[in-house]
């Protein structure tokens, strides 16, 4: 080095790997630098990082917010004219129609189109022209394009209804290509059963129960019933046979729905108009089928019985019978249980299954009808309330059902009623909450200490280190009280858990593998969820609000419309070096997304103390997509090139100290996903602290 020659410092680099989830309790120098601190509305990635969460969309039936577009239009404005944003317009020559969502002197953007405008025609408001159509426009930013799009979407929003009634959804579930949402009616009175449809919301009719006796010949569904006394008659809808056998004995209901009068007790029940032969003899006068108001909704689809065409829904509430229901007829199973209300319910080895406090009961092989002794039901009991039902995977021989109650675990192994059937306990002391159990590669359940893999339980026991959110344990015990339903998502490996304050927690786990569990807040709290696929294998989830809501999940850029306020804050990394200072030049941090999207970005030094005061939040947006716009990728004003889905983000830096945390944010209703995986940072290394 010649004389008068300086050496600077060489540039030094650490790598933060983001993922591990929310810590809470342990040390600094203890935890990985990718660790969160602080985290709200974010989720851990299968693949590694932290992604925020994505929307949720009311739902009746109709067309999805998010299914909302626009179109942009240069025109020629007729003078003097006030246009204001959602005035409809439609177009005078083509008989177009929509809603304006944005104007400037010289285009309209019309949002939802109905038709097809064209060039030359004017556009009419209330009949009267307000501009002529000289071409179709060019959005010319990602962000119009994403703001158009949200405001779209807030115009098919508004035409989307709750089901009609009053309180919260008592329950949500899908089948057969619609969903069903059950609530109470406007006075309180009773619960009604709602299906979406093309026009929204449409009450279910339950149909008429007759109870019968001495049955001498089943009637086949689709029969016409005539009573020899009454002269009512009946379409059979189902027939339940809960004892006897049919030729003397047989009793049970009818499920009919009447087409005139109304049948008596004790009559005879011809088929036919009155010509045909006695069926059985009516133990009952007929009623209408009704749900008594209140209690919280479960269900599982099954083929119990073997010879239906499609799978059936089965339902019990804590407040009814357990029911049956086929899309059109919903069936009561009464169990002859003096207070016959079961609460959990599951589908296991072609039995049902239902709780009713400690007891388990099972009905007969194929049989969800039947429920005595002699046509192969049992009870058992679980030694205490059951919160749960969870069948598990495996063969004829062995599959299990777990049976969780909310201090412990057991399974029922073998055939019910069979010489190997045993109920085992599997873990004392650690159990679930009402509501919580789901399969997601292994059994996942809120127990008190937290999120427990069952399979992992059995290996470390009743211990608070055993939950795999041990690091959450401050927030777990603030609201493990308060937990209200759960569900899985199995395209991100996520068990989802709800509270009744808006909360939820997301964990994922890969392959048996935590990856971590962070925190989400919605404006509308969840009372009931449902998981599964629809009728072309996409997966789906729904939930019903406490407020009355019926809300697709894991759809749309917003929560319903409001801005999704999502941040994480990082651990402090002090890069291997926790007691040298240094000087921080810049971050570049990798983050991937598949749409528009922005991001806040900010850090704090040296444990935040004062003395290093705060960095200021930058904003930065881009557009990551594997094509579409030209020019896609621009963050902040840096350089910009074509569409990709990963992208550098550049922090610069300053100050000195011995460690970073950074922290991250989005605020917005429309803002894609984004997924933050990894930052580098630049610093020199100057002296050790004294």
């Amino acid at each position: 080095m010649s004389i008068g020659q300086i050496r600077w410092p060489a540039i030094q680099y650490s790598l933060i790997q983001m993922g591990g989830g929310l810590d809470l309790i342990t040390p600094t120098l203890s935890l990985k630098p990718g660790v969160l601190r602080e985290a709200l509305n974010f989720e851990c990635s299968v693949t590694g990082g932290y992604t925020s969460v994505s929307g949720y969309e009311r739902f009746d039936g109709q067309p999805s917010p998010s299914s909302g577009t626009y179109v942009a239009l240069d025109v020629n404005m007729v003078p003097a004219i006030v246009i204001n944003i959602g005035d409809s317009v439609s177009g005078a020559t083509s008989g177009a129609t929509g809603t304006i969502i944005a104007t400037s002197s010289s285009m309209l953007v019309i949002a939802n189109p109905s038709g097809t405008f064209i060039v030359g025609e004017d556009i009419n408001r209330s009949g009267s022209p307000i501009a002529e159509v000289v071409a179709f426009s060019t959005v010319d930013t990602p962000k119009s394009n994403a703001v158009y799009l949200a405001a779209a979407a807030d115009i098919l929003r508004a035409s989307i209804a709750k089901p009609s009634g009053s309180g919260p959804i008592r329950g949500v579930f899908y089948y057969n290509g619609s969903v069903y949402a059950l609530r109470n009616n406007v006075g309180g009175t009773a619960a009604v059963l709602h299906k979406s449809s093309a026009a929204g919301w449409t009450a279910v009719t339950f149909y008429s129960e007759l109870s019968f006796s001495s049955g001498l010949v089943k009637p086949a569904e689709g029969a016409t019933l005539y009573g020899n006394t009454s002269t009512a008659t009946g379409v059979v809808k189902r027939v339940v046979t809960r004892t006897g056998a049919w030729g003397s004995t047989a009793a049970g209901t009818v499920v009919i729905q009447i087409t005139s009068g109304s049948f008596q007790n004790g009559e005879s029940v011809k088929l036919g108009s009155g010509a045909g032969a006695v069926q059985f003899t009516a133990a009952s006068a007929s009623s209408a089928i009704t749900l008594l108001p209140g209690g919280r909704l479960e269900t599982v689809e099954a083929s119990i019985i073997g010879n239906t065409t499609l799978p059936r829904i089965y339902g019990a509430d804590g407040v009814n019978p357990a029911w049956e229901f086929d899309g059109t007829s919903l069936v009561p199973i009464h169990t002859g249980m003096t207070t016959d209300t079961p609460k959990h319910i599951a589908a296991h080895k072609d039995h049902l299954w239902l709780s009713y406090g400690a007891s388990l009961q099972y009905s007969g092989l194929a049989d969800p009808y039947a429920w005595t002794l002699v046509l192969g039901a049992g009870e058992i009991n679980a030694g205490e309330e059951i919160t749960n039902l969870l069948p598990q995977p495996g063969s004829d021989s062995s599959a299990a059902l777990a049976v969780i109650t909310k201090n412990g675990t057991k399974f029922f192994y073998g055939t019910p009623g069979g010489s190997s059937a045993q109920l085992v306990t599997y873990n004392s002391g650690v159990g679930g909450r009402h509501y919580t159990a789901q399969n997601l590669m292994n059994a996942h359940v809120l127990d008190d200490r937290g999120v427990i893999s069952i399979a992992t339980s059995l290996n470390f026991g009743n211990f608070d280190t055993a939950t795999l959110t041990f690091a959450m344990q401050p927030w777990i015990v603030a609201n493990r009280t308060l937990a209200t339903a759960s569900c899985v998502n199995r395209e991100k490996s996520q068990h989802r858990v709800f509270f009744s304050n808006g909360t939820a927690l997301y964990t994922t786990v890969v392959n048996g593998q935590f990856m971590g569990a962070l925190p989400q807040f919605f404006p509308d709290a969840v009372n009931c969820a449902w998981n599964g696929e629809d009728d072309d294998g996409n997966e789906i989830t729904f939930v019903g609000s406490t407020d009355g809501w019926v809300y697709q999940f894991d759809k749309g850029t917003s929560f319903d419309g409001a801005n999704i306020s999502a941040y994480i804050t990082l651990n402090y990394d002090p890069a291997k070096s926790p007691r040298i200072l240094k000087s921080y030049r810049r971050a570049v941090v990798e983050v991937f997304g598949t749409s528009y999207a922005e991001l806040q970005a900010s850090y704090n030094l040296g444990y935040s103390k004062s003395e290093y005061g705060a960095a200021s939040w930058n904003d930065y947006s881009a557009t990551m997509m594997s094509g579409g716009w030209d020019g896609g990728v621009r963050w902040d004003s840096g350089a910009t090139w074509d569409a990709q889905n990963i992208a550098p983000l550049e922090l610069e830096m300053a100050g000195t100290a011995e460690n970073v945390a950074f922290s991250f944010a989005t605020n917005s209703n429309f803002s894609g996903p984004i997924t933050i995986t990894s930052a580098i940072v630049h610093y020199i290394n100057r002296r050790g602290l004294r």
